[in-house]
């Protein structure tokens, strides 16, 4: 019906990596697929869909060719029924191919991706040259805009590329990125994280680079988050418990927060230790705070989820926070915390002892989980009290 050599010869006449990246998500899988000799490899379905994903086809031929390959298989002899292919449907899915497959080839948004491709490649961009490029970029569709980012996240942590093609994909990486879904950006924090696992430092370094610039360090697997984000915490809290506190948190908070994505999720293991340890640097020393990092502070705070006000709560409980709650001012903050946080939870018991943490007196509050209504209301979400 149609030879998977001419949709061979349109991939190849279009950009070979670009498909491939688009086509091909396994990295050791990728490496062996290399000029348009490898597109031999491919299965021809594969091919087809891939085809399809990179706008090298319609939508519409896509369909035609499934809806053939359906009634292909319906009415083979591998599935004996009572319906057969007659000439006439042939013919008409024949003329359908030329048409939709054969006789068209990738026009509008898809021909601006193989020029920007190709610009990156062989041109020395300003951001003067960029601004139109970006316009364009946002009215690229899903899954065009994802094959894309996969290729220039491909083309810039390869380290044979020129540097001027790396500056390119610099100018341009960030826009491309925020039209991208999350599904587009997780599978690139996966692909960090395969290069790491595959000892390929080089690699990883410019990965992590990429992911930095277009602030994606929040879009790796939760296994490598919880060692970056313990890490950056621990880092964090020493320079808040240090000399020159208030000046040196800003950049340590600042790195624990590019792990944190909007939805304030976090790897189950560093949970507890990221809520206690922004709680107590938003809350003070007693002296104060570090003013240039309350922003931050705040931000996260903001998008903290259930799991992160119920563990807020249970700092009730513990001891370094008792400490600094005897204190007014920390005692001060920690309710102003509580007050916001009520208006996030929609579970009534967290609601009821936040207000009771809002309306306690201040000088009380490091004693009032030991007051027998704290103590009901704290079990009733699960948080053991101090004896």
């Amino acid at each position: 019906m149609l030879s998977p050599r001419n949709l061979r010869e349109k991939v190849a006449r279009f950009d070979l990596d670009y498909f491939y990246d688009s086509v091909i998500t396994d990295n050791e899988r990728r490496l062996k697929f290399k000029d348009e000799n490898d597109l031999e490899r491919l299965d021809d379905w594969i091919l087809v869909q891939g085809c399809n994903k990179t706008g090298i086809i319609s939508e519409i031929g896509y369909r035609h060719l499934d809806y053939i390959r359906d009634m292909r298989n319906y009415a083979s002899a591998a599935h004996p029924n009572h319906n057969e292919i007659t000439g006439l449907d042939l013919a008409n899915w024949l003329q359908k191919c030329i048409i939709e497959v054969l006789g068209k080839e990738p026009s509008g948004p898809v021909i601006g991706v193989r020029k920007l491709l190709n610009s990156l490649r062989q041109e020395t961009l300003s951001k003067d040259d960029v601004e139109p490029i970006k316009l364009a970029i946002q009215n690229l569709n899903d899954d065009i805009s994802q094959s894309l980012l996969r290729t220039i996240f491909g083309m810039f942590t390869n380290s044979k590329i020129s540097a001027y093609t790396r500056n390119n994909i610099l100018l341009v990486a960030k826009e491309i990125w925020e039209v991208c879904s999350d599904e587009a950006r997780y599978d690139v924090g996966l692909k960090h994280d395969s290069l790491s696992a595959n000892g390929e430092v080089t690699k990883v370094k410019f990965a992590r680079s990429f992911l930095e610039l277009v602030d994606g360090l929040a879009y790796l697997s939760p296994n490598s988050r919880s060692v970056e984000i313990n890490t950056d915490l621990e880092t964090l809290w020493i320079s808040h418990i240090s000399w020159n506190n208030f000046y040196n948190e800003l950049p340590n908070a600042r790195s624990v927060a590019a792990f944190i994505p909007e939805n304030g999720d976090t790897p189950d293991s560093i949970s507890k230790r990221y809520v206690k340890i922004i709680t107590m640097c938003k809350i003070g020393n007693g002296r104060g705070t570090a003013h240039d990092a309350e922003e931050i502070y705040d931000r996260l705070i903001n998008c903290w989820q259930e799991r992160h006000i119920t563990t807020f709560i249970g700092l009730l409980s513990d001891n370094d926070v008792l400490s600094r709650l005897a204190n007014s001012l920390c005692s001060k903050n920690y309710q102003i915390i509580a007050k916001k946080l009520v208006q996030r939870t929609t579970i009534n018991n967290v609601k009821t002892i936040l207000n009771l943490i809002v309306d306690a007196p201040t000088n009380t509050l490091s004693k009032s989980s030991q007051e027998l209504r704290f103590k009901e209301r704290l079990r009733t979400i699960g948080i053991k009290t101090l004896k």
